[in-house]
């Protein structure tokens, strides 16, 4: 597991990639619409995608 940013400062979180139940995933938290944070299991290049978005201020809803 991997975590970035501050994902509990979120009120909204999305799984954005894989599926928990498959034990490979990434979710990504916002704020108020905005990327916080991120967490991935088994996800690496998620994680590193989600970053990204949170660096270039994107917003949960842009996220694939």
């Amino acid at each position: 597991m991997q975590i970035a940013r501050l994902p509990h400062l979120a009120d909204a979180s999305r799984v954005i990639a894989g599926s928990p139940q498959d034990n490979r995933f990434a979710v990504a938290f916002a704020r108020d619409g905005a990327l916080v944070g991120a967490v991935a299991v088994n996800a690496p290049k998620d994680l590193i995608r989600v970053k990204r978005a949170i660096v270039a201020g994107h917003r949960l809803g842009t996220l694939a």
